[in-house]
């Protein structure tokens, strides 16, 4: 829904979800975070930064005691997006320093590579050269265990580094990028907040 313009009836979607896991799971559960997760995000999409702030925060302290180091890595990816759309770039650093601290190079999940792509983009904004290289190379090298080569997936990390080498002025452009993976992931949050599965 949320893509297809109607963002409103989406967040309506995910705050029922969202309530139904708090009663059901308790506030402290993964899949409550799962549903602030996205309930922050469609918030962010809607403009309400302040409120997606809430429940990006929110989610995050709930997978940092999971201690899942995925689930931890897309809470800090989630908060950085939101830093650099509000051009706050050194908070946005500081969380893709702590992206890296959660991903584990040599797997094999594409999660993973998403993730250093977010956090390749926080890097390129406050000219950290070498870190941004540190994460493309990462995010490849996890792709290629991932993948086949003929999967769409690849296609992404070629046009970062052109829109890195062509210098964008429109953070969107990089954001856009990334987002062709992460609204893949939003897809199946979305789906399980309106069904309300757990």
């Amino acid at each position: 829904l949320a893509w297809k313009g109607a963002v409103s009836e989406a967040i309506d979607h995910c705050r029922r979800s969202l309530h139904i896991r708090q009663e059901r799971l308790g506030q402290g559960h993964i899949y409550t975070g799962h549903s602030l997760s996205l309930l922050g995000q469609l918030l962010c999409v809607k403009g309400d930064i302040e409120s997606a702030s809430q429940c990006l925060e929110q989610a995050l302290s709930l997978y940092r005691s999971s201690k899942r180091s995925e689930a931890v890595g897309s809470g800090l990816a989630n908060l950085c997006r939101l830093m650099l759309l509000q051009s706050r770039f050194l908070d946005a650093q500081t969380l893709a320093e702590d992206i890296l601290e959660q991903v584990d190079f040599n797997s094999s999940q594409d999660h993973f590579a998403t993730l250093l792509l977010d956090a390749s983009i926080a890097f390129f904004f406050v000219d950290n050269r070498e870190k941004m290289h540190l994460c493309l190379q990462g995010a490849e090298s996890i792709r290629r265990r991932s993948f086949p080569d003929s999967h769409p997936n690849h296609l992404v990390l070629p046009r970062v580094k052109h829109a890195f080498a062509s210098g964008p002025t429109n953070l969107n452009e990089l954001l856009s990028l990334s987002d062709r993976i992460l609204v893949s992931q939003l897809t199946v949050y979305y789906t399980e907040a309106a069904d309300g599965s757990t």
